[in-house]
């Protein structure tokens, strides 16, 4: 998966999150993908995962071959048992 952010949007999720936009690399099969704000125009995408640094959660948005990277943090309660479901 070719993945993108702007800097500043890194330099925001690293004060807020403490975790890199780049870790969305890992998401290589994402167990669960759900649409974001439906009924608009915004195609976002919240996918959840269990990585190296645990399970994550990240939104993100398609641009043709390549997903850009809006947020990624740690997974709440709610995702990782929608994470585990999904296993099941």
């Amino acid at each position: 998966m070719v993945i993108e952010f702007g800097a500043a949007k890194e330099a925001r999720n690293l004060a807020k999150h403490g975790l890199s936009l780049s870790l969305a690399a890992d998401f290589t099969e994402a167990a669960v993908v759900i649409p974001t704000y439906p009924g608009t125009d915004a195609v976002r995408y919240r996918m959840i995962e269990r990585t190296t640094n645990g399970v994550l959660t990240a939104i993100v948005t398609p641009r043709g071959a390549t997903i850009r990277v809006i947020s990624l943090r740690r997974a709440n309660r709610q995702e990782e048992r929608l994470y585990g479901e999904a296993l099941r």
